[in-house]
C-alpha cells in the first residue's frame, strides 16, 4: 500500500482534492505506523515497492527508508546473490518497469539488470524472455538511442571500463538473455549422448 500510494503522490495523482498541508500529516502517519523489523522477510520486489514507494511519498531521509536502502544493498551485493533468489530479482527487474522506472537515472534499475544476468542460468525461460527487450532498451538508453554495438576489448560507448553502465551495454550486445543455460550446451554434460 505504501509503495503504491508513494507511486502514485511521485506522479502527481493522489490527493490532488487535499490541501497542500495534509500531504505532510498522511506520510508522518504512514512513519509512525511502520516499523522497519516488519519488513525483514519480505522479498526484493516488495522492498524495491516499498523503496519506491516512500521516496514518492517525501519520505526519502527516513530512518525507514534508510533501513529499506540498507537491505536492498544487502540483497543486490554480488557477494549476496544467493539471498536473493533468481525469480524475486526477475519480478523487481518487472516491478521497475512496469513502474516506469527501468531507466539509467534510477538507482537500482542497472544494479537488479546486472543482478538478473548474473542469475540468468537459474531463470525460467519466459522469464529470460522478459528480461531480454528490457536490457536491449535499458543499453539503448545508456547509448543515447543508439543499437549497442562494441568491438572487442573497445570501450562500451564512452562509459568508463567496469562501470554499471558498460557492464549493461556489454551485456545487451551479447544478447545475454536469449542464450541458452550451460546446462543445455555444456560437451561434459553431453558426452555420453554422444556415444
Amino acid at each position: 500500500l505504501v509503495g503504491a500510494l508513494g507511486l502514485l503522490q511521485s506522479q502527481g495523482a493522489l490527493m490532488s482534492g487535499a490541501s497542500d498541508s495534509s500531504e505532510p500529516q498522511i506520510a508522518q502517519r504512514i512513519l509512525r505506523s511502520l516499523e522497519f523489523e516488519r519488513f525483514g522477510c519480505v522479498d526484493l520486489a516488495h522492498l524495491l515497492l516499498l523503496n519506491l514507494g516512500l521516496c514518492g511519498l517525501g519520505l526519502g531521509s527516513s530512518r525507514l527508508r534508510r533501513d529499506a536502502e540498507e537491505r536492498l544493498a544487502e540483497l543486490t551485493r554480488s557477494t549476496a546473490a544467493d539471498l536473493a533468489p533468481a525469480q524475486d530479482v526477475c519480478r523487481a527487474v518487472l516491478l521497475l518497469h512496469s513502474c516506469g522506472r527501468l531507466l539509467p537515472c534510477e538507482p537500482w534499475a542497472l544494479v537488479l539488470m546486472q543482478l538478473a544476468a548474473g542469475v540468468s542460468e537459474k531463470l525460467k525461460k519466459g522469464e529470460r524472455k522478459a528480461l531480454r527487450p528490457l536490457l536491449a532498451r535499458l543499453a539503448m538508453q545508456l547509448s543515447g538511442g543508439k543499437v549497442v554495438r562494441v568491438a572487442s576489448g573497445a570501450n562500451p560507448l564512452g562509459h568508463p571500463t567496469g562501470s554499471r553502465e558498460a557492464a549493461i551495454c556489454l551485456l545487451a550486445q551479447r544478447d545475454w538473455f536469449a542464450r541458452k543455460p550451460t546446462a543445455e550446451i555444456s560437451w561434459y554434460r553431453a558426452r555420453g549422448q554422444l556415444l
